[in-house]
């Protein structure tokens, strides 16, 4: 990000958005955990046999937390860009000149 007056602001939304995913990412990882654990294991079974189970459990569920991360912080993202966007917009009608 380039220099200026936003910089700090820009710094401060980024780092509340990551909060609130690491929040979200462990609040709601054991339902989504739980509720994709039983297509899951039977999934690693058939494709990489039962003896792979100890080592790709624990990737699926490190991706998932990954995935629910990612999600949380990207749709925050937007949220920031929309209201700020909006934001800048309704201070530029404020100041048109007819």
């Amino acid at each position: 990000m380039s220099g200026g007056a936003s910089t700090g602001f820009a710094r401060a939304i980024e780092l509340l958005s990551t909060i609130a995913a690491l929040i979200a990412a462990f609040v709601w990882f054991p339902t989504a955990n739980a509720a994709t654990k039983p297509w899951v294991i039977p999934h690693i079974i058939d494709g990489f046999g039962a003896e792979y189970l100890n080592w790709v459990l624990p990737l699926w569920q490190g991706l998932l937390g990954f995935l629910i991360f990612a999600l949380v912080r990207s749709a925050l993202g937007l949220i920031f860009s929309v209201v700020g966007l909006s934001i800048a917009l309704r201070i530029l009608t404020l100041f048109k000149k007819d």
